[in-house]
């Protein structure tokens, strides 16, 4: 067979085939595959050696790898690497290598196969595998805290509910407090598993982007806090408005939930004050809600954060402890992160970061 025909054969094959020398490690033929992958004509490719494409090895580790053929101890070599192309960029490659020594001149032959989508398979693999382990460790916390929370209520229920009974037996008719008490247990009991249903469906709900304003979310926040009633004298205002492409329901639930706390944890006898600031960095849009409350200790600044925990008790302020996690959620979901600073007494500021996306012409 002469090299002409020899050469056609190469140059009809799937994978990217190089032949090069047993000496001088030049290349003797590089198939029409490997030329259109690499970028480079053969008339450039003959000048060139294995290391040239190979930028993870030197004359050192690459003579280690093809030892075992040399001394025939092998017969095959496999092994996974990158090629360099003509504009510099690199691209996953696995390889097949042997030695012809029959051939005059003796040559490697290498059979290469480009392995980008394998990769880009085997990472989503991890990512997915990350996410799975997160997601169950993230559950089973969940799990602890959630059976925890659930069983108060319903430990009250239970407890007022015998006494009740053994009141009205007894023929103690004066029952109108414990019976207070069950409807209060009976009703946090809800608010919880509303909010759990909420911080569960997350994720699985669709997440349509649309084209919103800051100003109309919080017009639209405002409009939610007056009809629950949650709306109390104070001051909202909007330094600098921005448009966004977000899920609108799921972004102004998060605003809700912020403005909501601002409300509820303000200093006595002062007006709430909250600030929303909102600026263009970069690639992302930040979101400042900023308080003049009562503030907390910073050290719990990622404890907010997690499902059903609270700084203070139930006594002192209502609600389940959910709202900041589902928050946080919900941020996350958008591929953008909540912070939080804060100084005890001094109030508090929370910090949305969104990455920006192509808005409609």
């Amino acid at each position: 067979m002469d090299d002409s025909t020899f050469g056609r054969i190469l140059d009809n094959s799937f994978n990217e085939i190089y032949t090069f020398r047993l000496d001088t490690l030049k290349f003797v033929h590089v198939n029409f595959g490997a030329r259109k992958n690499l970028g480079f004509d053969l008339d450039e490719l003959l000048n060139l050696t294995p290391l040239d494409l190979k930028p993870e090895y030197t004359e050192e580790t690459f003579e280690e790898l093809v030892k075992p053929l040399r001394s025939k101890q092998e017969s095959i070599v496999y092994f996974d690497t990158v090629h360099l192309r003509k504009d510099l960029t690199t691209y996953p490659v696995s390889v097949r290598l042997q030695l012809m020594d029959k051939e005059f001149p003796p040559v490697f032959v290498a059979v290469i196969e480009d392995i980008s989508y394998r990769k880009t398979l085997e990472k989503e693999k991890m990512v997915c595998e990350r996410e799975l382990v997160r997601s169950n460790q993230e559950l089973g916390e969940f799990a602890v805290i959630a059976s925890h929370d659930l069983q108060e209520p319903l430990r009250k229920v239970i407890t007022f509910g015998d006494r009740v009974q053994s009141k009205i037996k007894s023929g103690n008719f004066e029952v109108l407090e414990d019976l207070d008490r069950i409807q209060n247990a009976s009703i946090r009991m809800s608010e919880l598993l509303d909010d759990l249903l909420k911080y569960s469906q997350i994720d699985i709900k669709e997440n349509p982007k649309e084209e919103v304003y800051v100003v109309d979310i919080l017009d639209a926040v405002r409009e939610d806090l007056r009809i629950s009633e949650k709306f109390s004298p104070c001051s909202l205002t909007l330094k600098n408005d921005i448009r966004l492409v977000c899920d609108e329901s799921q972004l102004r639930q998060v605003i809700r939930n912020l403005v909501s706390n601002a409300l509820k944890y303000h200093k006595e006898d002062v007006m709430p004050v909250i600030s929303v600031d909102c600026k263009s960095e970069n690639n992302f849009y930040e979101i400042a809600i900023e308080d003049n409350g009562i503030g907390f200790d910073e050290k719990y600044k990622e404890r907010i954060f997690h499902p059903f925990q609270r700084l203070h008790g139930r006594s002192e302020y209502n609600g389940t402890g959910m709202g900041l996690a589902i928050s946080k959620k919900i941020i996350e979901r958008h591929d953008g992160t909540i912070a939080v600073k804060s100084v005890v007494g001094k109030g508090t500021t929370f910090y949305i970061r969104l990455p920006k996306h192509p808005l409609k012409s």
